[in-house]
């Protein structure tokens, strides 16, 4: 991996490190509305981001969220597809709906995007 590719990808890796950390913002401020604008933003952090909350307001708010993940499951950026497919998982069976996407996930072209939409599987699944 040259320099150049490394460089484009450090958003997205200082993403993903936040997020592992717990350190990512403070989620109280963003709203719904924002974390549903924020997952059709051009920057792929930010669409991480958006995702891995949407996770955390899901469990409240499942019939606005569950959708919208349910369509990042479609992103072009395999990232947010797998922060996607972990978000609901952690919603849960208030998640079913998103059944038919997380099977159709079990064949995406990313492997970290098909194992974690076997774990959600079974998480939506009540299993």
């Amino acid at each position: 991996m040259n320099h150049k590719t490394v460089l484009r990808q450090l958003p997205v890796l200082l993403a993903l490190l936040l997020l592992s950390a717990g350190c990512s913002h403070k989620k109280e401020e963003r709203s719904l509305a924002d974390l549903l604008r924020a997952l059709k933003a051009n920057d792929e952090a930010v669409r991480i981001m958006a995702a891995e909350d949407l996770g955390e307001q899901g469990l409240t708010e499942p019939g606005q969220a569950v959708p919208a993940l349910r369509d990042a499951l479609k992103d072009q950026s395999a990232n947010v597809r797998q922060v996607a497919v972990r978000a609901l998982a952690k919603i849960g069976p208030e998640a079913r709906s998103a059944t038919p996407a997380l099977k159709k996930a079990l064949t995406d072209s990313d492997l970290g995007v098909r194992l974690s939409a076997a774990e959600a599987l079974k998480a939506v699944q009540g299993n």
